[in-house]
């Protein structure tokens, strides 16, 4: 992925008309208010989805009829924290953490605030079998309503490092730095929605869930966000390119931000490590013979969304159409992702026989 270096579509880098003038301070009731509302709209929005036609056209497909998404609920919490357990440690497809080598289970601390906060504002919705088991999770907050970080005493390392990326990635964009870093305190409620996680159960992976699940950004168009935005360390299921986009007008005045930044030799505070210190102790110490791919891989992808006014009429304010799009967008990544892909494993056969020919 090394080859295919951060890009940058720029529609509009303005983050003043986002802000307030002074620091917005909220008290206990009015967040509480602001977050039942928020609540029910969110409720909302996924039950006219999954009543339209569009969503029973989309959920149609081989072995639809053995999942069903729902809202999530908090007797889902321990599942749901079982596969995020997985998702952030070294067996989760996850390149920052196959690079620190996270055991499952070390950010426990951390995905248990995430989960009691998301008991309050019940702002996911997981996949569930027909035995009504969690096989996938979409969860986020309002980025003047993140978890309360009470067990931060006990967060593991990486969870810090994580922060330290995305920060230093942010710090690399004007629009990004001013909204998120400098002057998030000056935000109002109900405009910027971060999206933390989006997983699904390893067996799953291959089967273009991620497409199917990826209606989150439509909810959000019709709950009237401004903003989306989200940090992908799998980014390999996404294709940061430009000819994504290149042939869809629309696209122009939504994408704020949709690029790689590099993290293989990220310098961090917070220990004095350097994330190269780990690729000598991989080889060495567990004998891992994929370090120099991991070493080029070490990227994080920076998505920002704006549900621009030109967005907005060009959907008709209708987030059932939006969706339509995300997953029309979605499904262009797949297959060309597929096709390279192909590609590379028809070269690499190709490498093979030459090696072979050559010896004989």
């Amino acid at each position: 992925m090394a080859e295919e270096a951060s890009f940058e579509i720029v529609a509009d880098d303005s983050w003043k008309d986002l802000v307030a003038d002074k620091p917005i301070v909220y008290t206990d009731s009015e967040l509480q208010s602001l977050r039942a509302s928020n609540k029910l709209k969110w409720r909302k929005y996924l039950h006219m989805l999954w009543a339209s036609d569009h969503w029973k056209e989309t959920w149609n497909f081989e072995g639809s009829e053995d999942f069903h998404c729902a809202v999530f609920e908090p007797h889902h919490k321990k599942e749901v924290l079982d596969l995020i357990y997985y998702q952030f440690s070294s067996c989760g497809n996850n390149t920052f953490h196959k690079i620190l080598n996270t055991a499952v289970g070390s950010l426990k601390y951390d995905c248990m605030d995430c989960m009691d906060h998301l008991c309050l504002t019940g702002l996911a919705y997981v996949l569930l079998d027909r035995y009504n088991h969690v096989c996938g999770v979409f969860y986020g907050w309002d980025i003047r309503d993140e978890p309360v970080w009470t067990r931060s005493h006990q967060h593991h390392m990486a969870s810090i490092k994580e922060d330290e990326i995305t920060a230093a990635a942010n710090a690399q964009h004007s629009f990004a730095n001013n909204l998120f870093e400098r002057n998030r305190d000056r935000i109002q409620y109900g405009s910027v929605f971060f999206g933390e996680v989006l997983c699904v159960r390893p067996n799953l992976m291959s089967n273009g869930w991620f497409t199917k699940l990826s209606f989150n950004i439509a909810v959000l168009f019709g709950m009237d966000y401004d903003i989306y935005y989200d940090y992908d360390f799998q980014p390999d299921r996404h294709l940061y390119r430009p000819e994504v986009f290149r042939n869809i007008e629309f696209i122009k005045t939504a994408f704020v931000r949709y690029d790689l930044f590099y993290f293989g030799d990220f310098q961090f505070e917070c220990d004095g490590s350097n994330m190269a210190d780990n690729y000598a102790r991989l080889a060495q110490e567990y004998q891992f013979t994929d370090v120099d791919n991991l070493r080029k891989n070490a990227f994080v992808g920076c998505f920002i969304l704006r549900n621009s006014k030109e967005l907005r009429q060009y959907f008709n304010h209708d987030f059932i159409q939006c969706n339509k799009a995300v997953q029309q967008i979605r499904k262009t990544q797949e297959q060309l992702l597929l096709n390279m892909k192909r590609n590379r494993q028809k070269k690499r056969q190709k490498k093979k026989k030459n090696k072979l020919k050559s010896k004989l």
